[in-house]
């Protein structure tokens, strides 16, 4: 239920707020193109020219960044141990996406408040659900 809530929610404010990510509106600022290996620059070529059109504009709030530290919130309420362990990989992404410029700092600031949100709302939505349908 949170997970489904935070990307009809995030889904809403891309909507509402329709921003481009800095890797479009600020390339001009950046002296150096990040550049890899045959497989990146053909992934890249697909990110950015292809299919690009149509999904510049998802930008806040962070839903990489938001999904992320929902499962992240959750995985320390209920196993600290797989929490533990899925940190690292949780990091990595919330730093990726800024330093290949996916999205700005006040997106992911806006992510992490839309997981905390949800963090406490979904499970009373779904309680207040499950009552519903019982009764039914």
């Amino acid at each position: 239920m949170s997970i489904i809530l935070t990307f009809y929610i995030g889904y809403i404010g891309y909507v509402i707020f329709p921003a481009v990510g800095p890797k479009f509106t600020m390339s001009h600022l950046f002296e150096t193109s990040l550049s890899g290996s045959y497989i990146t620059d053909r992934l890249s070529f697909i990110m950015n020219y292809e299919i690009s059109e149509y999904t510049r504009r998802d930008c806040f709030p962070s839903l990489h960044n938001g999904v992320i530290f929902l499962i992240l919130l959750f995985a320390f309420k209920h196993q600290k141990v797989y929490a533990f362990l899925f940190l690292p990989f949780a990091i990595t992404l919330f730093i990726s996406t800024l330093y290949l410029r996916y999205h700005y700092f006040v997106d992911m600031i806006a992510g992490f408040l839309l997981a905390t949100m949800v963090f406490y709302l979904g499970p009373a939505i779904n309680k207040y659900w499950e009552k519903k349908v019982m009764i039914k």
